[in-house]
């Protein structure tokens, strides 16, 4: 009989659950008196070009003048240098139902706030700035 080493599960999370929990806290923080949390949505977005992490110019063939009968790969020198380095990437998406322009700034600031401790948690020397559209 042969004998398997099992692991021992310790911890399993939602990541969206994590960040929305700490989103909701800074929010707080920053004003205690909040009672709008109806009106703040938090998303996390996944973006892909629909093959997860994989380039998708991989997997098209194209056609050359000298052999326009035949499709080929294209070669790694061909390739535009404007193709990006990575194919998928998370978007947190902090929306907020409320117009008031001090609700929106207050949910702006505690947004920026918590992202800066993420990053110095998570990735110290990144240097990724929060972008406010």
């Amino acid at each position: 009989m042969r004998a398997y080493m099992l692991y021992y599960h310790i911890f399993l999370t939602l990541f969206q659950e994590v960040i929305e929990q700490s989103l909701w806290y800074e929010i707080e923080r920053i004003d205690k008196e909040t009672s709008k949390t109806d009106d703040i949505i938090i998303q996390l977005v996944t973006l892909d070009y629909g093959m997860k992490d994989k380039n998708p110019i991989d997997n098209v063939m194209f056609y050359s003048k000298k052999t326009p009968n035949e499709a080929d790969p294209i070669s790694e020198d061909q390739k535009p240098s404007f193709i990006p380095g990575h194919f998928k990437e998370q978007q947190i998406r902090i929306y907020s139902k409320e117009k008031d322009a001090k609700f929106t700034e207050m949910v702006r600031e505690a947004s920026n706030s918590w992202f800066k401790k993420f990053l110095e948690i998570y990735s110290p020397d990144e240097k990724v700035k929060p972008t406010n559209k």
